[in-house]
C-alpha cells in the first residue's frame, strides 16, 4: 500500500504542468515602464564589466520600457523592449569575454526553481542567413557563475541553449528566438546583449504542487525504506 502511494505521487509530480511567464511589450501601451509589471521577472539596462575568470560588476542600471518601432521590426506586434520610452534601442553586444560596457538587457528572475529562459529576437538588418548581426544572452546563476552562453549564431556546444529562426517578417527582418534549458532550476538572470530588437521574455518554473508532490513521494519512499529495514 505504501509503495503504491508514493508511486501515485511521484507520478502525479511526474505530470504536472510547468508553468510559463511571459513578458511581452505588445501588452502594454508604448512608452509603458515594463520593468516591473509581471511577477517574476524584473526587467531592467544595466551597465557592467567583467574581467575574464571574475564575476561581473554591474554599474548602473534604468528602468525598461514598451518601445513602439513600427511594424516590421517585431517578431510580434509592433513593439520591443528599449532602453528608452521613444525608440527600441539595440542592446550592447558583448564582446568576446562577456564584457558590458553600454547598456544591456537585464532579466532577473525572482523566482526558484527556474528551468529554462526563451527570447524573441528580430534583426532589421538581416539581408539572408547567416544574419550579420548577432543576438548574445549569458545566463548566470544567483553567484554570479557564468551557467552559459546562448545567441543566435552563438551556441555553447552541449550546455542547454538552442536557437530557432522563425522566418522573415519584413523587408530586411528576421526574427528568431534563442533558449536555454536547465533542469537544475538554478538559473537566476540573464544579460541580453546583441544589435537587434528584443521582443519578447518567457521562462519556465514548476508548479508549486509538482514540486510538493514530488518531495511527498520521496519522503513516502524514505519512509517505507526504513520501516521495511526495520530501523526508525
Amino acid at each position: 500500500m505504501r509503495t503504491a502511494i508514493c508511486c501515485g505521487l511521484l507520478l502525479l509530480a511526474g505530470t504536472a504542468h510547468a508553468d510559463f511567464i511571459t513578458l511581452e511589450p505588445d501588452d502594454y501601451a508604448p512608452g509603458a515602464n515594463v520593468s516591473n509589471v509581471i511577477p517574476g521577472i524584473t526587467m531592467s539596462a544595466v551597465q557592467g564589466t567583467q574581467e575574464p575568470g571574475e564575476a561581473p560588476v554591474w554599474g548602473t542600471s534604468a528602468p525598461v520600457y514598451s518601445a513602439d518601432v513600427g511594424v516590421g521590426h517585431a517578431a510580434t506586434g509592433s513593439r520591443v523592449f528599449g532602453a528608452t520610452p521613444t525608440e527600441g534601442t539595440p542592446w550592447a553586444t558583448p564582446d568576446p569575454e562577456h564584457a558590458l560596457h553600454e547598456p544591456s538587457l537585464r532579466a532577473d528572475f525572482n523566482l526558484t526553481g527556474v528551468t529554462s529562459v526563451e527570447f524573441l529576437w528580430s534583426d532589421v538588418e538581416c539581408s539572408g542567413v547567416p544574419c550579420e548581426d548577432m543576438a548574445v544572452m549569458s545566463i548566470f546563476d544567483a553567484s554570479d557563475h557564468l551557467l552559459a552562453t546562448c545567441g543566435w549564431f552563438v551556441l555553447t556546444p552541449g550546455a542547454g541553449c538552442s536557437d530557432t529562426l522563425l522566418g522573415f517578417i519584413g523587408p530586411g527582418t528576421a526574427a528568431f528566438s534563442t533558449t536555454y534549458s536547465n533542469l537544475s532550476g538554478n538559473i537566476a538572470y540573464a544579460i541580453i546583449g546583441s544589435l537587434v530588437q528584443v521582443d519578447r521574455v518567457k521562462i519556465n518554473v514548476p508548479e508549486p504542487g509538482t514540486l510538493a508532490l514530488f518531495g511527498a513521494g520521496l519522503l513516502a519512499m524514505g519512509l517505507s525504506r526504513r520501516r521495511a529495514s526495520g530501523t526508525t
